[in-house]
């Protein structure tokens, strides 16, 4: 048998196993069951959108089934338990082969979303919960990452973590550490808890820090960079409210010059990522310390450009001395972790929230902790 016959029947066995491992052996179900559905792709379940003022519309994007007619969603408020959604309660939507979307109004907190379709005379429904609340991006090296022993949990069901996939959507999951892939203990659980306090809304934190990156690493062309505003892109339209930086330990042999035009380079280049007008402000960390030691240089710059404008001040972690650090001298041990959310909350407050907003209630206390 001819050699390039054999590789195509090897071929069509293979996709003919995989049919029938995936799919239900029942063909009419399989059918039914890609002619009817629906599917969201953003924002997914159990997602933290980040809320602007005077507007809590959030616009929900997704696929229907080949078969499906149109799609209706309605939102409100988890905390109500009022039953299903009235006939004159839903909202229509646009669809395009296949393709749909819906701009539902929803409020701060934690909302139970309805979807819905019709395929012949059935509706099939997705339910699901998204949160309006605040949303930030953590970048930089190993003291955004998490490099602590002690690993910390949030008290709060309305902290959460996302996480960005290959697929370069969010995967949401309660927001204990660790936060990202062979990281350690952070401050982000103790932040989280401590902004819920203080704003009673849901707060997120979606983490792209890689430990022991150079400023170098997060230059246009590079993969940081990218993933930096794939975690952006997740999270359009209103994208979030900050981005935390902390790195600089890593580049002791840079001038101060050479930092300075890096990160201002960085900044930069994600404004110019973001559909036209929006921005988002950046917290950037004075955070030199390695091995015991503050390099000046670096230090120099990153006051530099907050002092230009371009970046808002986060905590000057080099005030956190050795009694807080582990025994590299660079990273923080329990204690100074500890300290290290502290610096962060009051920081993220004192520039993002003191003089413009006013406290929401979140909804549903306890309900995302089940999952």
């Amino acid at each position: 048998m001819n050699r390039r016959i054999i590789v195509v029947i090897g071929i069509a066995a293979l996709l003919a196993l995989g049919f029938i491992l995936t799919a239900d052996l029942r063909p009419g179900i399989w059918l039914r069951d890609r002619m009817a559905g629906i599917a969201v792709e953003h924002p997914a379940g159990e997602s933290i959108v980040q809320q602007r003022p005077g507007s809590h519309h959030v616009t929900f994007e997704g696929t229907l089934g080949l078969g499906c007619v149109g799609v209706e969603g309605f939102t409100r408020s988890s905390d109500r338990d009022e039953g299903y959604p009235a006939r004159n309660d839903w909202t229509p939507g646009v669809t395009n082969w296949g393709k749909f979307r819906v701009e539902l109004p929803m409020e701060v907190g934690w909302n139970s979303v309805w979807l819905r379709t019709k395929f012949r005379d059935h509706q099939t429904i997705d339910v699901s919960r998204v949160a309006v609340g605040e949303l930030f991006i953590v970048a930089g090296q190993s003291n955004a990452a998490g490099a602590s022993d002690a690993l910390f949990t949030t008290e709060s069901n309305h902290v959460r973590r996302g996480t960005l996939n290959s697929a370069g959507t969010l995967v949401w999951g309660r927001g204990d550490d660790p936060q990202t892939p062979f990281s350690g203990g952070s401050p982000w659980p103790l932040v989280g808890d401590a902004l819920v306090d203080k704003l009673s809304r849901p707060i997120g934190f979606i983490n792209v820090a890689e430990g022991g990156s150079s400023i170098l690493d997060w230059n246009e062309e590079g993969r940081l960079f990218q993933r930096l505003v794939a975690a952006l892109n997740a999270t359009r339209p209103h994208y979030v409210r900050a981005i935390l930086w902390a790195q600089g330990e890593s580049d002791s042999e840079l001038s101060s010059e050479q930092y300075r035009r890096h990160l201002s380079e960085l900044i930069a280049n994600v404004d110019r990522a973001l559909e036209r007008g929006l921005s988002v402000p950046w917290l950037v960390a004075v955070s030199t310390q390695k091995g015991n030691q503050s390099f000046h240089a670096v230090r120099r710059a990153q006051e530099s450009v907050i002092a230009s404008g371009a970046a808002l001040p986060g905590p000057d972690t080099d005030s956190l001395g050795r009694e807080f650090r582990a025994r590299d001298g660079t990273h923080f041990n329990q204690e100074g972790t500890i300290r290290l959310a502290s610096l962060w909350t009051t920081s993220i407050w004192e520039n993002l929230f003191r003089e413009t907003m006013a406290p929401e209630k979140p909804g549903a206390e306890g309900s995302p902790g089940e999952i």
